[in-house]
């Protein structure tokens, strides 16, 4: 191939690569990964498989498998590129050091916290010898460490290096969109603390660097609007959180569409949040179109949207609709396990709510039992008596199991 033919086929390519970068955006993601698998094997064909630029476009596509949640295939190939590129260009090359890093992120998801760690760990020595202690290298490495600690609920030593982050951002007067994450990410960790106050600060600080940088209805903006929207539910203060978290589901179906995750995610938010300002209604009517364009999907569910089932299972379960939570939770638990791992602190949770879902479903069960057995035989008859007796010590169980969780 001579240099004009070289030239133009990396043209068409990399046009190919961002029409595919477009779909996934906007939430076609079957046509995304099928115009990136494309790429993948025309790249392939044109200048062989063990190229670079044809393990970029096999990164890329892995990153875009991450991003929708296919996280067993994400690591399958990752964990090929970073064994093919070790043994053509070595541990140090750029290449290398960046998959390795996706592979950190992609066994983060699946839930591998020892391996994520590990490597993270190997990954920021390489990053600081090859570009710097202070290199972008090195501090996002440093970032996915302290969400490595935030997950397994060391949060006291992810503050400490979100904020050592933070201070560095500040100090150097990095652009604004690097110091508005930087601002996100301690803001997060700092909520999560119950340092509320100080985490306004910074998430306020974070939308405002945001704003100014990429506009106020960027993803990133967006984004950093809505877990405002989550310190305003965590002070109590309803009707603000609904009021923001209505402007991004707005804005997101607008511009991404209903069908897109992120906004179907957004309503489960909203639903949420009406539910805590004692809006019953309009929260399960939220919740059960959340709900319905997440049946109608066709592609696996991500750890977001198996976070809006679970949020739809406790509050379907709070106004009675047993058997809906319990079929919800435990899907919820179906994708959360698939995702992020069966220990992961997510999947845990939901799988106590699954559980409360059972519990409340079998009393509900019982109750209508003792109403029939009593309809039947009537309320002195031993089988009855029997039934009542059995009821009771469901009543017994749940009030046990409610104290010890709330202790």
């Amino acid at each position: 191939m001579n240099a004009q033919d070289e030239k133009h086929a990396l043209e068409r390519l990399e046009r190919e690569t961002c029409e595919a970068k477009a779909l996934s955006d906007h939430g076609q993601l079957a046509e995304a990964r099928k115009r990136m698998r494309q790429v993948v094997r025309e790249n392939s064909q044109t200048f062989g498989s063990e190229d670079r630029k044809t393990v970029a476009a096999e990164h890329l596509y892995a990153l875009m498998l991450l991003s929708q949640g296919r996280y067993k295939k994400a690591a399958k190939k990752q964990e090929r590129l970073m064994t093919l590129l070790r043994k053509e260009y070595g541990k140090d090359d750029g290449d290398t050091l960046e998959v390795a890093g996706a592979l950190v992120q992609t066994w983060l998801a699946q839930g591998k916290m020892d391996r994520s760690r590990a490597l993270a760990i190997k990954l920021l020595r390489r990053n600081e010898r090859k570009f710097g202690k202070n290199s972008t290298q090195s501090l996002n490495t440093q970032e996915t460490l302290a969400k490595i600690s935030y997950l397994e609920g060391n949060l006291s030593e992810a503050a400490e290096i979100r904020y050592r982050i933070l201070r560095y951002a500040i100090s150097r007067d990095e652009k604004p969109l690097k110091k508005a994450k930087a601002h996100h990410t301690y803001g997060i960790t700092l909520m999560a603390q119950g340092k509320l106050d100080d985490s306004k600060t910074c998430l306020l600080q974070a939308v405002d660097l945001s704003m100014k940088a990429v506009g106020p209805n960027h993803p990133t903006t967006l984004t950093y609007q809505s877990d405002v929207a989550t310190l305003h539910d965590r002070l109590g203060e309803y009707q603000t959180a609904i009021q923001i978290e209505s402007k991004v589901l707005e804005e997101r179906a607008s511009v991404l569409g209903e069908e897109h995750p992120s906004t179907i995610e957004t309503m489960g938010k909203r639903a949420t949040f009406l539910f805590h300002d004692g809006q019953d209604k309009k929260s399960e009517e939220q919740l059960d179109r959340a709900v319905g364009l997440l049946k109608s999907r066709r592609e696996a569910y991500d750890s977001g949207l198996g976070t809006v089932l679970a949020n739809a299972a406790c509050i379907y379960r709070s106004i009675g609709r047993y058997t809906t939570a319990r079929e919800l939770s435990c899907q919820a638990y179906v994708v959360m396990k698939h995702c992020e791992g069966e220990e992961s602190p997510s999947t845990l949770s939901v799988m106590a709510e699954y559980s409360l879902c059972l519990m409340n479903e079998a009393q509900e069960t019982m109750k209508r039992c003792v109403q029939h057995t009593e309809q039947k035989y009537g309320a002195c008859h031993q089988l009855t008596m029997k039934r009542v007796r059995e009821l009771e010590h469901m009543h017994k169980g749940w009030d046990e199991s409610r104290r010890s969780t709330s202790r």
